[in-house]
């Protein structure tokens, strides 16, 4: 507790010291300065106490080395008047005496010596008890001047200090000063120490107090105890005090260990779900490596992606859509709680943890044949996708699953077996992916289609087909929608479903979209010089150019460049970007409209906007999903939906254009409900701008 009295006790004996040597033998004061000086200390010398007096004047001294029998005034009077010096008091004297001079020792004492040390000297031993005479007037200096601050530290640390005798009886407790009920009730003077502690703890304070019985220092140990709060965490510290007593901290360590609970939850698992992380998951693995059970050698990582929760946040906002996250894991955990109630696992107990923002990975240790694998990923597949019923709506996740394993005894980096994982998963479509050597292969050529898109965008090898969109009635060609094409030199024709997605993910959406703006008005442009009408061509934009700085003067800068007027270019946005940005959606299309350029909303009704919803917008153009214009002659569902979005379309002042129409019963209906215009197989395929010019009529 008072670290000045250790720090003083344990300090370096080799330390510089002042000692004055008070002799009328100037052979002795010559030897003292020789033996004394040579370890370093610096030695005063005085051949009388008239002298002496003169010298503790002037200098600060750490002790004194007195002879008693001097002439003139002897060591007991320089003894008497040392101590009236101010002080004087304080510095230690050693008075040299006759081996038989009992009575001089005595009066020595009574004059104010310390100590006393037999002529002749035995110098090595008298610089041990200078050295240690020091130490005591430092100790009892520091025992006076802290003693003050010990009283206030002892009432003002949060801990209870217990004084015990070697058997464990309780001789005092002092409490803090803010009071400790629970220190009062389990800590009693007179009493052990163990008497009122819990059943459970009696045995770890029994087995401290041993430790220090035994003399192996200091011990400790914990425990919990009920208390009007409830449940507290306490720790106790005991170590020998000296003369047989034992001192006790106790202290109440119940927020620190919360708070270490917290630190631990946050460092190791999400927020959202409360599952484990991806560093969680990892010390899993490690352990799991170290686990060697019969039947147990195959680890197995089962990466899950969920499927539509930008949609899902577009619909409910984050904050609900983050409850739908925890009720998909719900789900997976549900999963491997259903699987067989009874059965026991073999190994350790499967693991399911949240990595990154939509991706779950699964861990186990039991299945070892790569169709056990394949059966629970197909399992955990169909169970996983389909529709999630929250808040009123019935909404559909996707999922697809990645799955990758590792023989324990394999000699394997953990990071590149969870990045088997990842990749499996990124390359999984409508059916588990398992990791082989394949996959890797498969995810070199997607590392190398990337390069090549790369490229293609770069030197503006992507060209556009245009599919028209006419009039439900008349068959009238009204407009067209630009579509992005890549012929590869050697790969052939890449399908945008295969090179969009990795355009988004990677960025080079943006590139792609200014490419095809570029391209859709040097076209409207060429149609116009060669003397035809010009039909507004629609152009896509994601949701990343929707957010990018300057969108609307990179608009404006490619219009004015080719010359491009109002309403001949029109901006097509999906439902589900609209809804997950809506505030600088709604912000960008009131510049557009602004200008003089016209904004449909695309693929309507899949990411479930209600009336109230798409009122906030300011579209132009609404069109129906082709998913719903497939279902029409199967689904009567399908039907009612779309008869409530053209009418809703055109309550809002918004003309509406089907997509996907293949059928001429579809055309048939969608022309009873009134729908404007027309777009699909039935009425024309995607065509390159010469075809379409061919269509369109003179200017």
């Amino acid at each position: 507790m008072n670290q000045p009295l250790l720090s003083e006790l344990t300090s370096d004996p080799s330390e510089t010291r002042r000692v004055l040597v008070v002799d009328d033998d100037k052979s002795l004061r010559r030897y003292a300065v020789n033996v004394l000086g040579g370890d370093g200390w610096e030695v005063f010398e005085a051949s009388s106490g008239e002298q002496a007096l003169a010298i503790i004047g002037r200098e600060s001294l750490d002790a004194i080395l007195l002879d008693i029998r001097m002439p003139g005034m002897d060591g007991l009077e320089t003894c008497r008047r040392i101590r009236a010096m101010p002080g004087g008091d304080q510095i230690p004297i050693i008075v040299a005496t006759g081996l038989h001079d009992k009575q001089a020792v005595d009066a020595a004492y009574h004059a104010g010596a310390t100590d006393f040390v037999v002529k002749p000297i035995n110098w090595p031993i008298l610089q041990r008890r200078i050295r240690f005479t020091i130490r005591a007037r430092v100790t009892t200096e520091a025992l006076q001047t802290n003693a003050g601050q010990n009283d206030g530290l002892l009432t003002a640390i949060p801990d209870a200090v217990l004084n015990l005798d070697m058997t464990g009886n309780v001789v005092e407790v002092r409490l803090p000063a803010s009071g400790w009920s629970e220190g009062e009730q389990l800590f009693r003077t007179g009493e052990t120490l163990v008497a009122n502690l819990p059943a459970r703890a009696t045995a770890q304070a029994r087995a401290a107090l041993q430790s220090i019985q035994n003399g192996q220092g200091e011990a400790k140990f914990q425990f919990s105890a009920q208390s009007p709060q409830g449940e507290r965490d306490f720790e106790v510290y005991l170590a020998p005090a000296g003369r047989g007593s034992v001192i006790g901290l106790v202290r109440d360590f119940t927020e620190r260990r919360r708070a270490e609970a917290e630190i631990h939850r946050l460092a190791y698992f999400d927020k959202v779900t409360g599952l484990p992380n991806q560093e969680h998951l990892m010390n899993y693995l490690r352990g799991a490596l170290r686990e060697d059970r019969q039947g147990c050698n195959v680890l197995t990582v089962l990466r899950l992606e969920m499927g539509g929760l930008d949609n899902a946040r577009a619909l409910l906002g984050r904050q609900r859509a983050d409850e739908l996250v925890t009720m998909y894991a719900l789900r997976l955990q549900g999963l491997l709680d259903d699987e067989d109630p009874g059965r026991q696992h073999r190994g350790l107990e499967p693991l399911v943890g949240r990595v990154g923002d939509a991706g779950f990975a699964l861990v186990r240790d039991d299945l070892q044949r790569e169709e056990e694998q394949r059966a629970f990923a197909r399992n955990v597949y169909a169970h996983m996708s389909g529709n999630y019923l929250f808040d009123d709506y019935d909404i559909p996740i996707s999922t697809r699953v990645g799955v990758a394993a590792l023989h324990k005894h394999a000699v394997a980096d953990l990071n590149d077996f969870f990045d088997q994982a990842e990749t499996a998963v990124s390359l999984a479509d409508n059916e588990p992916c398992h990791y082989s050597s394949g996959t890797g292969r498969q995810r070199r050529e997607q590392a190398y289609l990337h390069k090549q898109l790369q490229r293609a965008v770069h030197n503006g090898d992507l060209h556009l087909n245009y599919q028209p969109k006419v009039d439900s009635h008349s068959g009238e060609l009204l407009g067209v929608e630009a579509l992005a094409r890549w012929d590869h030199p050697t790969l052939g024709s890449i399908p945008p479903s295969r090179f969009i997605p990795m355009a988004e993910e990677s960025g080079l959406i943006l590139s792609i979209g200014e490419l095809v703006l570029e391209k859709a008005c040097r076209q409207s442009r060429s149609w116009r010089r060669a003397g035809q009408s010009v039909v507004p061509i629609a152009v896509n934009f994601s949701g990343h150019q929707f957010s990018q700085h300057g969108l609307i003067d990179n608009v404006l800068g490619v219009m004015s460049s080719n010359g491009i007027g109002e309403g001949q270019i029109e901006i097509e946005l999906t439902e589900s970007v609209a809804m997950e940005h809506c505030n600088e959606v709604n912000r960008v299309l009131e510049q557009l409209n602004a200008i003089g350029i016209r904004t449909a909303i695309d693929d309507f009704g899949t990411g479930y906007s209600s009336l109230n919803n798409l009122r906030q917008f300011q579209f132009h153009t609404l069109k129906i999903d082709r998913s719903f214009v497939a279902d029409l002659a199967d689904n009567p569902s399908a039907r009612s939906i779309i008869e409530g979005i053209i009418s809703m379309g055109h309550a809002l002042g918004m003309q509406v254009v089907a997509e996907g129409v293949e059928e001429d019963h579809q055309l048939d209906y969608l022309r009873e409900q009134g729908c404007d215009l027309i777009q699909g197989y039935l009425t024309g395929r995607p065509v390159s701008g010469n075809d379409i010019q061919g269509m369109l009529l003179p200017a």
